[in-house]
């Protein structure tokens, strides 16, 4: 670690001023402590003042040309780092040419790193300025998908109003509506509306109708119903609707 990286860390904003402004004249001095690394995950200074969120400093080492692409340890670039708390500092890089669909050496992209944080500020912003709202994750999970797992639904309703694929699926075969459906008939209403399948199926064969009568979501069982969901579907244990109101039936009566 370099004494850039220590001032970077710390925020101070004019000693760093001072220190690259008196290397005017000695350009590759200066381009080799921009690119300096430190020793845990590779960080340069400028992966550390993002991170910190000291707008000041990202502002005066990129003036002095430090790479606002550049990557640390895992292939996260500076605006990945900054993503996680730091809102001022994502826009200030992504108006200064960062990439914000660029992905990491485990596939995620800036958007699904602040998704995943629960950074629903940064990620809307970030799909208003060209970041890709259905890329998918490692796990095959789109930003669309982590914020109904969040039960995060004013978003997951912004997020479809901003051309988020309201019938993707996860690795796992899950949907957006699948989720909905285990307790918020009012997204599942809004969802349908907005051209959500209600008979896609999850990888194991369960729909939307198969999942909400598992769970007892009877009035999410029979609006899917009135809506065209087929209850006559079978998952792949073979079970249908019926089998689950039966059953219900039986336990109850």
């Amino acid at each position: 670690m370099t004494l850039l990286h220590v001032a970077a860390e710390e925020g101070a904003a004019k000693i760093i001023r001072f220190s690259l402004n008196s290397l005017k004249g000695h350009e590759n001095v200066l381009k080799s402590l921009l690119e300096a690394t430190a020793t845990n995950y590779k960080e340069t200074a400028l992966h550390l003042a993002a991170a910190r969120g000291s707008l000041d400093v990202v502002q005066c080492l990129v003036e002095h040309d430090a790479d606002v692409n550049v990557k640390s340890d895992y292939g996260k670039t500076v605006l990945h780092w900054a993503a996680l708390d730091n809102l001022d500092v994502v826009q200030w890089l992504v108006e200064h040419d960062a990439d914000v669909n660029v992905k990491s050496d485990y596939g995620k992209t800036v958007l699904l790193l602040a998704a995943q944080d629960n950074k629903w500020n940064v990620v809307q912003w970030l799909v208003e300025h060209d970041a890709d709202v259905n890329v998918k994750s490692d796990y095959g999970k789109t930003v669309l998908l982590l914020a109904a797992q969040d039960d995060k639904w004013d978003v997951v309703q912004w997020l479809v109003e901003h051309d988020a694929d309201v019938n993707v699926k996860s690795d796992y075969g899950k949907t957006v509506l699948h989720w909905a459906a285990l307790g918020n008939l009012d997204v599942v209403r809004w969802l349908v509306k907005h051209g959500v399948d209600v008979n896609i199926k999850s990888d194991c064969g369960k729909t939307v109708p198969l999942l909400a009568a598992q769970d007892n979501k009877w009035d999410v069982v029979q609006w899917l119903v009135e809506h065209g969901a087929n209850v006559n579907v079978k998952s792949n244990d073979g079970k249908t609707v019926l089998h689950h109101t039966a059953h219900y039936q039986n336990r109850y009566n």
